[in-house]
Parts: C-alpha cells; structure tokens; sequence
C-alpha cells in the first residue's frame, strides 16, 4: 500500500461527504429544475431561467466516472458502470436541461444511488492501490495533456472535479432557497 492512494482516499472522502450533505432537504420534484431568476436579472436569457447544472445533472455526471476511475487504476468497474444511458445524458459537453417533469433524466433515487455506489467503491479501493499504479502513465489519451498519471487523472476525477461540481449544488441550493450545509 502506498502513500499516494491514501491521500486521494482522505480528499475523496471529504468531498463524498459533502455529496450526501448537499442532498439534504432536495425534493424529488426539485431534483431537475433549474432555478427561476428575479425580473432582470442576469444569466436568465429572457426565460427566467438561470442556466446552471441542477442535482440530477450533476449527480448523473458524478456517476459516470467512478468506473473510468477503477479501469485507470487497473481494476474491474463493471459493477458500478453507469451504462450507455448516463453516458448519453451527463457526458463532458452534455448540456443540463430543465427537467421540471422529470421526464428528460433518471428519477431522483436512481441517479443518487448509482453516485453513491460507484463513489462508495472507488473509496474502498483507493487507499489500497500501490504508488506504482499512480505513477503509470493515464490510459485515456483526451485526459493524458493535462493529467499524465494516473494518479493525477483519479485524483483529478474524486476530489477536484467533483468538488467543482458540487459547488454548483451549493449554488443551485441558495438560488432554491435552501440553505448551507456546512
């Protein structure tokens, strides 16, 4: 066991935990919405809308990386592989869509527990994974410019870009009128 796995393990957590704590008072039927901006306000294009990621966006496209993680790590992430669907729907460059009947994405429960198990899994694996695994070159080209390793590219994916993504959750809680988590 290495010192590298560990540290990702620690970061990956803390934002695993701050996932669950921005869930906190989200309704179902809210899970979808983008928010509904003041008259003249700004990012609301005309619509009233506030074009940002809501929770079912961001939870879907959480989901979809913890099986990309395992596979840079060597491991087999066949069990918590989202599936061409998610693939289809919450992909880098996917646009969220406003979904107030909730007809365009997954029902609230799925969406959650697909994020959680996948998270969950990579959590349980990562501290355990040798510091020459982490050293290896990143398997997946599109990623390689900007994170070389693999221990860049999985610490990138639990801890950074899902931090960033949560952060948007954070947002969308305030714009919904719930309040902080933290």
């Amino acid at each position: 066991m290495g010192q590298v796995g560990k540290t990702i393990e620690l970061m990956g957590a803390r934002g695993f935990g701050l996932g669950q704590a921005l869930l906190k008072d989200v309704r179902a039927e809210d899970f979808g919405r983008q928010p509904v901006a003041a008259a003249g306000s700004l990012g609301s294009e005309g619509s009233g809308l506030v074009k940002t990621n809501h929770p079912a966006f961001v939870y879907g496209h959480l989901a979809i990386y913890p099986a990309r993680m395992m596979e840079f790590m060597g491991l087999d992430g066949s069990r918590i592989d989202a599936g061409q669907r998610y693939q289809d729907l919450f992909s880098h460059g996917k646009e969220c869509v406003h979904d107030p009947d909730r007809t365009v994405y997954p029902a609230m429960d799925e969406i959650v527990s697909k994020y959680k198990l996948g998270h969950e899994t990579v959590l349980g694996v990562v501290g355990g994974v040798e510091d020459a695994v982490f050293a290896r070159e990143t398997p997946h080209e599109g990623m390689r410019a900007r994170f070389p390793t693999v221990g860049s590219a999985v610490g990138f994916l639990l801890c950074s870009h899902t931090m960033m993504h949560l952060g948007q959750v954070s947002a969308w809680r305030r714009c919904m009128g719930l309040g902080s988590v933290m």
